[in-house]
């Protein structure tokens, strides 16, 4: 996995840890198209079970571009 610098400020800012969004990789529960054509939203579930929005390279999924931790899963 490899995290961009927006990824880790992003989550520094939100309280995320890289372990956890290891584990949303790990534990995919959804996936949408994003903003940018070619980036893709997943949404995972960590081991204590907190939802994780991560946005990847539709072709290069283990290259972190953003983390969100939503108050709410996909829509």
């Amino acid at each position: 996995m490899i995290l961009s610098g927006h990824a880790r400020r992003r989550m520094r800012e939100r309280g995320i840890t890289e372990d956890e969004v290891a584990e949303a990789l790990r534990d995919v529960v959804a996936e949408a198209e994003a903003k940018t054509w070619n980036r893709v939203n997943l949404w995972g579930r960590t081991r204590a079970g907190r939802i994780l929005r991560i946005t990847t390279y539709r072709d290069n999924r283990s290259y972190v571009v953003t983390v969100v931790a939503p108050w709410r899963g996909p829509r």
